[in-house]
């Protein structure tokens, strides 16, 4: 039998191209024979399931689809983002990629999980969101998540949109993006209803009047554009602006500009409703100081207009130069701002040349009634009245009314700009009146006031002998710079705008308050010429002098000499001409050179050409050369005694080679680490007055060879010398002292890279070490242990050799040593040796150069000596190694055949295989935005905080002329993850080796990584290799070898001071109790009295060297002893127990809050008690000393926490 249909039925399943037999596979269905199938079936009672009529339910039963069970398959998230090039833009995100194999409908969200807070634009359920990218997000990486679900199952992905950081140009505003300089774009508003209220707003995707995004213009050579539109139906008036790069309130120093002009490219879309009245700039130094606004002509609607605004207008009316708020502000004109629509670019500040200005000399003469009027009568302290000012007999009157021995006056002029007085001359006539003398009851001083509102002091120069009673004198005020005897913090003496002279009582209350007269006041700028000394460095080559150059000053000891300049003096050319006067206490005069960076002199010299005067011959005093290092100590040598001339004439002197010896170091001297030196005219016994003319000429000052660091001195020693290895120097941790046999004391004292060894007594086979055990293991393959080695003589017949060793991983023993039966003799020194371990000289030894954990210098005696009073030095102490270099015998610590490959963004595709230790890949692009991710997945954690991970990876041709960039991510068991800077491929131009090393391992070491980033639980390494514009298809095969990782010690600092603590009672109290809570202890004092003192001790798990650092504690006292006098300090105590102890630090001002007592540079912290023998390298124990303070304190609970010691 066979089923009929009627057309109607017909019809509704004419759609498919075969129907299932009801009752067996060979039935006819009317004129119609079609073959069943199992999904055919499925498609049936799918489209019948639809159908809510009886014959549909019909047709289900036969084909019995209540049997059939669907199943869904989860549809796949994708999504993409085109390439930011700037903050302050909009962006689309694009999910239409995503699919699901049912073909389900799919429904969108989009989450922002990190990176700066974007603004949501659009619907976050939209297929394709758009998003504001925020003011400030530059270098930020904006990372989004897309799920998508048909309703039953989802599915997410990520993508990361990175925005990139602008190129720092001078000058530069806005150049494609906002230069770093400057604090991005944002915008000021006011209301214009009456209430004026104001508001400022740093997003332009905003609902105020003004809105801006960074667009592509589309048209060269613009580019990205900050585009400004502003709403309609706003009644109020708004400014788009840029600030300094600190923000608003704070200002940047433009005054290198103040002659040039700022500029910038304009285009006018749109004037709205406005007529074209055209736009404003106005340039603010923090409101209310601000230019006026200068109208901007923008031209016809459409076309780029170049617009150049000088700034001396901005200057002439309102702007400060020298305290810049922001660095461009445009706007339409008031009330003309509606529907307004610009663009605008290259935003840049361009210096120019000053005008012509005679610099030469400022005089004020008082001919006129009228001239005196510039000057002002300054009253300067607080106890006599403001001076009376008059013109008398052709001069400027001044009558002071003197009402205490310390009352200051001042006559003070504007000069009407900013002057560099560094090498000026201020002269003056003063006529002083008969009832000054004899005494000469006042005194005559030079007062100036820089561009800040700074003010300083100097006094008079030279003897009064010029003064007569009632007759005018000409005073004198040479070099302002040097005459300065006091001064406010960060005075400028090249930005003055007033200057003054004063006057003042010298000794006691005047006895008359009559007129003093001034006339002919002189200011000459000029006064010095040019810089007077040729200065010849020698080794820095041409390029490198800017890093060696020196200030010259001259210095004086106890008073001021008289100094002017010679101007081609045969036949030594320019130089310092000097004529001391001395005057009681003074004894000596001189070139003072200041740096602001250390100088390494070692085996360095000095040449300078002095004349000597005839006053000066046959006298007791000297030149001299006196050096400061970095530490307070000085040396002096005497380079001439002018005792043994006859004659005056000119000398060539020279200092060379410069060391420990030929300066007459003290035993802490540093010559590695110079930052003065002074050339002295020493006065010796001569009596007060005049002392000639000197002239110092020719001076050349040459720093040494710096053998520690393989290249030219100077800097600090450290970083990376000539020959590419990194120097590490002694003083960033310290020695350990270790008696291997005898018992005879070894005392010795650290200075930087240098340390003296001081015997008092020794006795026949003593052997002493000091060991340092280095921070962590190093490879010292191509390094060096360095330095030198000064041995007295007095110790020839003891100290049999001294051995200069390293210690490996396993304790191995390698060694170099002097001994004293052979002079030790450097560039002629005797005693002076200077050693060199490394690959070579250890040759003959069995020892892991590649896992060097600790050094050493070692003394052998072999007869006894007491009485000793030399120390034997080493100076220059270093270590030199590549820590690019894996620790130990270099082998992969993972096998390379088990990493992967893919996909990082994009659909990349990768052929890539395993030889030996060496993991080949060869990435194809398919799109621009293609990423590829390389690396293993670590079957297990694994622990490299604190230590390093390196690789070597070989970038092929292609990728290397490509725009290809590279990126290094890791990722900890968490998820948590970190990542470097994109390292572009194309920077060396062609196919290269590129060495990756990461150390210390930990979120500090990338440029971006997750607050909670765990390098000790590391579950993947990536090297994530990105497209980024390159050409579609291969791009060459990379090549990657040698990954080496493991942990490290964590540095100083990271110690847990208090887990180590206990408390006790140090004076009067009953013996406390404590208990920790969390990483907090919690103190129960018992105070018994108003002397108690209770400790809370911590001692430390090993030495620590805290020489330039310290240690740090949080303190919780209660609110109950606010009325208490409780106190707090801190103690440090050495290996030998003795002690630095702080001042107290009064608790009760803060109680009921945490407080920190801390410090952080024991070198430089004014302790209130400090034993002189205390060692800050060797500190063994940290106290916290609480104390009533004569005030019976409360009985409430003291907690402390976060102790930790503070690193070099």
């Amino acid at each position: 039998m066979t089923l009929s249909f009627t057309p109607q039925l017909r019809n509704m399943l004419a759609s498919a191209a075969f129907i299932p037999l009801l009752f067996s596979a060979n039935q006819v269905l009317a004129d119609e024979t079609v073959q069943a199938t199992p999904q055919w079936k499925i498609n049936w009672c799918e489209k019948l399931a639809q159908k809510d009529t009886r014959l549909a339910r019909i047709i289900s039963h036969y084909l019995r689809c209540d049997s059939i069970v669907k199943t869904n398959t989860a549809p796949t998230a994708v999504a993409s983002a085109p390439q930011v090039s700037s903050d302050s833009s909009y962006i689309t995100l694009d999910g239409t990629s995503s699919s699901d194999p049912d073909g389900d409908t799919l429904s969108y969200q989009w989450t922002q999980l990190a990176g700066a807070d974007a603004i949501v634009v659009s619907s976050l359920t939209s297929a394709t969101p758009t998003f504001y990218i925020p003011t400030g997000s530059a270098g930020d990486g904006l990372v989004f998540e897309l799920v998508v679900s048909d309703g039953e199952l989802s599915n997410s992905t990520e993508v990361v949109i990175d925005v990139p950081y602008c190129n720092d140009a001078e000058g530069e505003v806005f150049n494609e993006c906002v230069d770093p300089d400057w604090a991005g774009i944002s915008a000021w508003e006011m209301l214009n209803d009456g209430t004026y209220e104001n508001y400022h707003y740093t997003s332009g995707h905003n609902n105020y009047q003004a809105n801006w995004q960074v667009v592509d213009s589309g048209e060269a050579p613009y580019g990205n554009v900050i585009d400004v539109q502003y709403a309609e139906g706003h009644n109020a008036y708004s400014m788009v602006r840029i600030y300094n790069r600190y923000g608003a309130g704070s200002t940047a120093d433009m005054a290198a500009y103040q002659y040039g002009h700022i500029e910038f490219d304009l285009r006018v879309l749109d004037w709205g409703n406005q007529q074209p009245t055209g736009l404003e700039v106005i340039i603010e130094c923090v409101y209310p100081c601000t230019s006026a606004a200068y109208p901007v002509d923008a031209g016809d609607i459409g076309e780029w207009r170049k617009i150049t605004m000088p700034l001396e207008y901005f200057i002439n009316t309102g702007l400060d130069i020298y305290n810049v708020e922001m660095g461009f502000q445009i706007s339409p004109q008031w009330g003309a701002q509606a529907g307004v629509h610009f663009q605008v670019d290259n935003v840049r500040w361009v210096e120019g040349e000053a005008p012509p200005v005679d610099t030469s000399y400022f005089l004020y003469s008082f001919d006129e009634p009228e001239s005196i009027d510039a000057w002002q009568a300054w009253f300067a302290n607080n106890n006599g009245s403001t001076p009376n000012k008059s013109f008398e007999n052709g001069a400027l009157a001044f009558s002071p009314t003197w009402v205490s021995e310390n009352d200051y006056f001042n006559h003070v002029v504007d000069l009407g700009g900013a002057y560099d007085l560094s090498r000026a001359r201020l002269s003056a006539d003063v006529l002083l009146p008969e009832e000054y003398f004899p005494n000469f009851e006042v005194g005559l001083s030079l007062f100036l006031l820089d561009s800040n509102g700074i003010y300083a002091s100097g006094n008079f120069y030279g003897p009064w002998d010029p003064a007569v009673p009632g007759q005018f004198f000409n005073a004198e005020f040479y070099n302002a710079e040097f005459g300065i005897s006091s001064s406010e913090e960060n005075f400028d003496i090249t930005q003055v705008t007033h200057i003054g002279i004063g006057i003042y009582a010298i000794s006691g209350l005047p006895s008359s308050s009559s007129t003093i007269l001034f006339d002919n006041i002189e200011l000459n700028l000029n006064h010095l010429g040019e810089p007077p000394v040729n200065v010849d460095l020698g080794n820095p080559p041409p390029e490198a002098v800017d890093n060696y150059e020196l200030s010259y000053l001259i210095y004086t000891s106890g008073g001021a000499p008289d100094y002017d300049m010679v101007f081609d003096y045969e036949p030594t050319g320019n130089g310092f001409y000097i004529r001391p006067y001395w005057q009681q206490d003074e004894f000596a005069v001189g070139v003072m050179l200041n740096r602001p960076e250390t100088f390494n002199f070692t085996d360095g010299e000095l040449t300078v050409d002095v004349f000597v005067p005839q006053q000066a011959v046959a006298t007791d005093g000297a030149i001299e050369l006196e050096m400061d290092d970095a530490y307070g100590n000085f040396a002096k040598v005497q380079l001439q005694s002018f005792s043994t001339l006859t004659n005056s004439g000119w000398l060539t002197l020279t200092l060379s080679p410069i060391n420990y010896a030929t300066i007459g170091a003290p035993a802490h001297f540093d010559v590695t680490k110079i930052t003065r030196v002074r050339l002295l005219i020493t006065r010796g016994s001569a009596a007060e007055g005049s002392f000639g003319e000197f002239i110092v000429n020719n001076l050349h000052l040459a720093p040494g060879i710096d053998f520690t660091n393989g290249g030219n001195s100077g800097g600090d020693n450290g970083g990376t010398g000539g020959d590419g290895l990194t120097f590490l120097p002694f003083d960033e941790f310290g020695w350990v002292a270790n008696n291997w046999s005898g018992d005879s004391p070894l005392d010795w004292y650290q200075n930087g890279n240098n340390i003296s060894v001081q015997f008092s007594t020794i006795k026949a086979d003593d052997r002493m070490a000091l060991i340092n055990y280095l921070p962590h293991t190093i490879n010292l393959t191509n390094g060096a242990f360095v330095g030198e080695v000064y041995v007295p003589s007095e110790l020839f017949n003891s100290l049999q050799y001294i051995d200069v060793f390293v210690f490996d991983e396993d304790y191995n023993y390698a060694s170099i040593h002097f001994a004293d039966s052979y002079a030790l003799v450097v560039d002629g020194e005797t005693n002076l040796a200077r050693f060199e371990l490394n690959a070579d000289t250890l040759s003959n030894y069995d020892i892991q150069l590649d896992r060097i954990h600790a050094l050493g210098l070692h003394f052998y005696f072999v007869n006894d000596q007491t009485g000793i009073t030399e120390t034997i030095e080493f100076t220059n102490l270093g270590l030199r190694y590549d820590p690019s270099l894996p620790i130990g015998n270099g082998e992969p610590s993972v096998d390379f055949s088990e990493w992967g490959v893919g996909a990082y963004n994009g659909e990349p595709g990768a052929s890539f295989y395993a030889s030996g230790d060496t993991f080949y890949v060869t990435p194809r692009w398919y799109a621009e935005d293609d990423q590829l991710a390389i690396g293993p997945d670590f079957y297990s954690p694994i622990d490299v905080k604190y230590g390093q991970l390196s690789l070597e990876v070989f970038i092929p041709e292609a990728a290397a002329n490509s725009p290809a960039t590279m990126t290094f991510f890791a990722q900890d068991v968490h998820g948590n993850r970190a990542s470097t800077h994109p390292m572009a491929l194309n920077m060396y131009g062609g196919a290269f080796w590129h060495t990756i090393f990461i150390a210390p391992f930990s979120a500090e070491a990338f440029a971006n990584a997750d607050p909670a980033f765990d390098a000790s639980q590391l579950a993947s390494f990536d090297v994530v290799i990105a497209a980024n514009g390159s050409p579609l298809g291969e791009a060459g095969e990379f090549a990657i070898r040698n990954l080496i990782y493991m942990a490290g010690d964590p540095p100083p600092g990271n110690e847990n001071l208090i887990e180590n603590m206990f408390v006790f009672s140090t004076q009067g109290a009953a013996q406390p109790s404590w208990y920790f809570v969390g990483e907090s202890l919690a103190v129960i004092p018992s105070w018994q009295s108003a002397e108690d003192i209770i400790t809370a001790q911590a001692s430390l798990p090993t030495l620590a060297n805290l020489l330039y650092g310290g240690a740090s504690f949080d303190i919780f006292a209660p609110a109950e002893y606010s009325q208490s006098n409780l106190s707090a300090r801190l103690v440090f105590f050495d290996i030998n127990y003795q002690t630095a102890t702080t001042q107290w630090v009064e608790l009760n001002t803060q109680s009921g809050n945490w407080q920190t007592i801390a410090v952080d540079n024991i070198s430089h912290h004014s302790f209130a008690d400090q034993h002189v023998d205390f060692d800050a390298t060797l500190v063994t124990q940290v106290n916290i000393e609480f104390a009533a303070n004569g005030n019976l304190p409360p009985q409430a609970d003291i907690e402390i926490a976060n102790g930790r010691l503070i690193s070099n």
